[in-house]
């Protein structure tokens, strides 16, 4: 028996988050956004606001569905706190080679994605030769038929997928590739429209 398939991709590149990739890679840009991170009393949907990262539709949002304590997505969880602090860990880990401490000559580029998975909200930072990634894992949140996710990103699922055809749409995926035993497709994960 077979069950049904999730409604949301496992995995997003949000538009929040291609933002702060962007805003790290200016030297003066990165070191204020840090500076301002380290600030706690400064509130850190403010600080999505202050670089542009969140547009005022985009902090609403933010402020009611994934951060607030007592209605959001998530409850007691202290969502805000867990995402700025994995934020200043990967931008430091950019700036600062983990093992010797000193500082790198070229800092890494850092790659964030929102992973939809158990039932657990935190972060997770790899570092590599070449890179930071930045993964925020959640629970998935109540699926929402009003979001349209119209563009597609540069993220593929490769996963067990009975009774599913070549081309078949789902509201966070489109099926590129189907094996000739119908048992595992390939999956593109549709993407949130960058201006969101």
């Amino acid at each position: 028996m077979s069950r049904p398939r999730d409604p949301a991709p496992p995995i997003l590149k949000v538009p929040v988050l291609q933002r702060l990739d962007d805003l790290c890679r200016n030297p003066q840009t990165r070191d204020a956004l840090l500076a301002d991170l380290k600030d706690w009393q400064q509130d850190y949907v403010d600080i999505l606001v202050k670089y542009g990262a969140a547009k005022d539709n985009v902090a609403a949002h933010l402020r009611t569905h994934f951060y607030d304590r007592k209605q959001g997505w998530w409850g007691d969880e202290p969502t805000a706190a867990i995402v700025r602090q994995g934020l200043i860990q990967a931008i430091e880990l950019a700036m600062r080679d983990p093992e010797t401490g000193e500082m790198r000559a070229q800092p890494l580029t850092i790659d964030s994605y929102w992973v939809l998975i158990g039932n657990q909200f935190a972060t997770i930072i790899t570092c590599s030769d070449t890179q930071i990634t930045r993964l925020l894992l959640t629970p998935p949140p109540l699926p929402d038929p009003a979001v349209q996710l119209p563009g597609r990103a540069p993220i593929w699922v490769v996963k067990r997928g009975i009774g599913v055809a070549q081309g078949q749409e789902s509201p966070g995926e489109i099926v590129e590739h189907v094996d000739s035993k119908n048992e595992v497709v390939t999956v593109r994960v549709k993407a949130f429209p960058y201006d969101a």
